[in-house]
């Protein structure tokens, strides 16, 4: 058989880099001491796979109770791994499909990757070579979309071999060459090894017995290197049939003899059935009664492998049969007593059932009676008293907005009456100052505008009020060679935010308009206010000439009136230049 890649060993580098994928996982606080344990298991799986498996089995309890649905990944996968190490395909088809299930739902690319090869090794072994290549073909893809080279590496050699059983021998060399330069790239000598050996299977298939040879010994001596003991019984066979096939016999007898002691210390028994198979083959030609001996072994540990899991499966078929059984005699049982019991006890029953049921009804009907009266009354009562608070509320509501009405309406008497009097001003320092305040009034009255525009009084939506606010600016210094760009959230915030936070960002935005640009310069001013943490996070930034805030602090009454305003609200005011200027306001809502 031609050999895959150890995928086993290769499903550990998830714990190497699952932590620098930078994904957002929602796992528990602790997860070292299972991923500390799966790893472990990991490590002991082909030497100690039973050991293993316990380990692994008492992860996915950790796993279930704390909710940690990356390690269930991880232990489905394993055990998946364990039972295809048992020759239980059907068991690890199942825990394979579970876990990728899983790892698509959390969309964990490098563990589907790694799934879908493990999947292709399964339909491989069962010599399913159109479905192990649709799986390899599927995990290489994702790993080449990651620019994993080491699982690139593996995957090449495991799609060679699907070639390989398809007769496609110059697709599966291209494959194995392609296995070995990425190897190397990602420094995985277990995988060049077992490319190596797989390359010199390819080399028997077409006749080039020498250069098969030497790459056969140049893939055992890697293996063994890395520790692949079950890899080294495997190509020890291949090698042991090449050498008696080139009329070697000796050696022959001496490379199977070295895998039935390795294969035999592993537990590998297809390697063990494989190799005493070869041994009758070679002795048939010398000696017929150690041939006979070697088949014969050879035909028990057949039989060993492949009945082992059906004596498996008809021992739980048995097992659950005999509980399904047991339970429906329970059953029956159960059923038959409480039959019994209840023909006994309705006869004795039946007279005071009845009895208590007349006095129940006649008692029910009085107590309904008079619940339904105190409930009238007090519904009567009730609705009285709502109608009253209702009057009152919309009463008080609808003064409030005539409040904020009048407030508004005066706000815009004064603002007429400040730009009315800039305009007749022949002095531009007065003017501007006039201006200025004009623009503060504008920023309170279109605060109180808001209120009484909206269905609740108590709070201004913040959108469109800025959105108002940055007009009426713009109305007072139009400058048609700047743009302005608003990006706010829909938010409710109170009145006492909403006139500060008006004034603050009048004061700023009137400020880069009439400084920050020259005559006729083109450019924008941004406002951005979005709400971070349970704080409100508002930005300025223009693309003027900026200033230094130090240089113009004396004297500068609207940067006074904005540190004023953002200590009335607990908030903080900064400015940077930042190709121009740059105001960040934090107000905290809480």
């Amino acid at each position: 058989m031609f050999r895959r890649t150890n995928w086993l060993l290769l499903f550990f580098i998830l714990f190497l880099t699952s932590f620098a994928n930078g994904q957002n996982w929602s796992r528990p606080g602790d997860t070292i001491t299972i991923d500390s344990l799966l790893f472990h298991a990991g490590e002991i799986q082909r030497s100690h796979a039973d050991s293993a498996y316990q380990i692994i089995q008492n992860c996915e309890k950790i796993a279930l109770e704390t909710g940690d649905s990356i390690a269930l990944i991880k232990v489905k996968s394993l055990t998946g791994i364990y039972f295809n190490m048992k020759s239980d395909h059907d068991q690890a088809t199942i825990w394979f499909f579970d876990a990728l299930q899983m790892a698509e739902r959390f969309h964990q690319h490098l563990q589907i990757g790694m799934i879908c090869n493990n999947l292709g090794a399964v339909y491989f072994d069962l010599s399913q070579f159109e479905q192990s290549e649709l799986y390899y073909e599927k995990a290489y893809g994702i790993m080449e979309k990651l620019n994993n080279v080491k699982w690139l590496s593996n995957i090449s050699s495991n799609l060679a071999g699907v070639f390989f059983m398809k007769h496609d021998f110059d697709r599966a060399i291209e494959l194995l060459n392609e296995a070995i330069d990425y190897g190397v790239q990602a420094g995985n000598f277990e995988s060049v090894s077992g490319s190596y050996a797989n390359l010199a299977m390819v080399m028997e298939q077409l006749g080039r017995q020498n250069e098969a040879l030497l790459t056969f010994e140049k893939g055992v001596s890697m293996l063994d290197s890395v520790g692949d003991k079950r890899g080294v019984c495997i190509v020890l066979n291949k090698l042991g049939e090449l050498q008696f096939n080139m009329g070697d016999s000796p050696s022959a007898i001496e490379t199977i003899g070295r895998c039935l002691v390795l294969a035999t210390k592993v537990d590998h028994k297809e390697s063990i059935m494989k190799a005493y198979k070869i041994m009758s083959t070679i002795y048939n030609e010398v000696d017929a009664d150690k041939a006979l001996i070697y088949l014969n072994l050879h035909l028990d540990w057949k039989d060993s492998v492949f009945s082992e899991k059906q004596f498996a499966t008809i021992a739980e078929l048995e097992k659950k049969y005999q509980i399904a059984k047991k339970q429906e005699e329970i059953e029956r049982y159960k059923i038959k007593s409480e039959r019994d019991e209840a023909v006994n006890s309705n006869q004795k029953l039946m007279i005071s059932l009845l009895v208590g049921a007349v006095l129940f009804v006649i008692i029910l009907s009085i107590l309904i009676g008079r619940q339904l009266a105190v409930k009238k009354r007090s519904n009567t009562i009730l609705q009285s008293k709502n109608e009253l608070i209702n009057e009152s509320l919309a009463e008080k509501e609808m003064l409030m907005r005539e409040i904020h009405h009048r407030v508004k309406n005066n706000f815009q008497m004064v603002s007429s009456i400040l730009m009315i009097q800039a305009n007749s001003s022949e002095v531009e320092s007065v003017k501007s100052a006039l201006l200025d305040s004009r623009n503060r009034i504008q920023s309170m009255a279109t605060t109180h505008k808001r209120l009484y525009q909206e269905d609740d009084i108590r709070a201004v939506e913040l959108k469109s009020f800025i959105n108002d606010l940055v007009e009426e600016v713009e109305v007072t210094n139009p400058l048609d060679h700047v743009e302005i760009k608003v990006e706010t959230i829909q938010l409710d915030v109170d009145i006492d935010i909403a006139v500060a936070l008006g004034l603050i960002l009048t004061e700023a935005l009137t400020n880069s308009l009439k400084y920050a640009f020259k005559e006729s310069e083109t450019g924008s001013i941004s406002i951005t206010i979005q709400k971070l943490n349970d704080a409100l996070n508002c930005t300025l930034a223009d693309t003027g000439s900026g200033f230094n805030r130090d240089e113009v602090r004396a004297g500068a009454f609207g940067l006074k009136l904005i540190d004023s305003l953002a200590g009335k609200l607990a908030g903080t005011v900064s400015w940077e230049n930042r190709n121009g200027t740059f105001m960040e306001l934090i107000i905290p809502l809480s």
